[in-house]
């Protein structure tokens, strides 16, 4: 059985935490282990958890810019065992 969760925090919560193997709840490995097909990673701007926040307060552009640099890093950095899917034909692809 394959599983797919459709909203995960963890790119937001674990800024700073690789995504391959690490003690976020959905890490890479945990996923791979666990069958997991597809994860839809939520990339929003939660207001008061944002590790990188300035204590002026950091642009929200200047916040979700950095976030998603960090997704696309973590997309190359993990090739080998995730891709983002766009389609429902590409998570079967992938």
């Amino acid at each position: 059985m394959f599983c797919i969760d459709m909203h995960c925090d963890t790119m937001v919560r674990g800024i700073k935490k690789p995504l391959r193997d690490s003690d976020l709840c959905a890490s890479l490995e945990k996923l791979k282990k666990g069958n997991g097909m597809a994860q839809f990673y939520a990339l929003y701007i939660p207001k008061g958890i944002m590790e990188w926040e300035s204590p002026n307060g950091t642009p929200l552009l200047d916040q979700y810019n950095k976030l998603i640099s960090k997704f696309k890093a973590e997309m190359a950095a993990n090739s080998d065992i995730v891709a983002q899917a766009r389609t429902p034909q590409e998570i079967l692809e992938n």
